[in-house]
């Protein structure tokens, strides 16, 4: 119960001072995940074959 308390006077802290600086919080545009380069895109899958990430690291 007291968490619940806590968490609802939070929020209103919260709101109380983001509408005293005058601050709008909007949801940002999900990124689109096209693919600008295809040939790139292709030639990056083809290298990462010769990749062998279990190796040990060369230091």
């Amino acid at each position: 119960m007291q968490l619940v308390i806590f968490r609802k006077t939070a929020e209103n802290i919260a709101d109380d001072y983001l509408k005293s600086r005058g601050v709008h919080l909007v949801s940002g545009q999900a990124r689109s995940r096209r693919v600008h380069n295809m040939t790139a895109y292709r030639h990056g899958s083809q290298d990462n074959k010769k990749i062998d990430v279990r190796r040990r690291m060369i230091s």
